[in-house]
């Protein structure tokens, strides 16, 4: 039975179709989660939200490795919010700042990049 017939009986065709839009979304709400998480976790000083956020910062990093801009630095941002969580563990709390920083650069430039297309 192909979909055409599928649809005329009222039977929901087994093949659907990949839409690009809702990878994008969940590649985006990923990152603002983890940013989110972060900030969270710098004012409160709970270092496991950083941890989180650097786990979320994961696909990210992964996918910045793989342009020739970034090559392995890419994977250098998810370590950030590490290092902020041990030095918030550490009572460090503005260098742990300065640490997230350049992670919140790398998001605004994205986003602008991306805006700008």
């Amino acid at each position: 039975m192909n979909d055409k017939q599928a649809e005329q009986k009222g039977k929901i065709p087994l093949r659907m179709e990949r839409n690009p839009l809702v990878f994008f979304n969940i590649f985006w709400m990923i990152i603002f989660a983890a940013v989110i998480l972060s900030v969270i976790g710098l004012i409160f000083r709970k270092s496991v939200l950083l941890y989180l956020s650097a786990v979320l910062l994961l696909p990210l990093a992964l996918y910045l490795s793989a342009t020739p801009r970034f090559l392995f630095w890419g994977l250098v941002f998810p370590l950030l919010f590490a290092g902020s969580a041990i030095l918030i563990q550490r009572k460090r709390r503005w260098l742990a700042v300065m640490l997230s920083v350049p992670v919140y650069l790398l998001v605004a430039w994205l986003m602008y990049a991306v805006w700008n297309q």
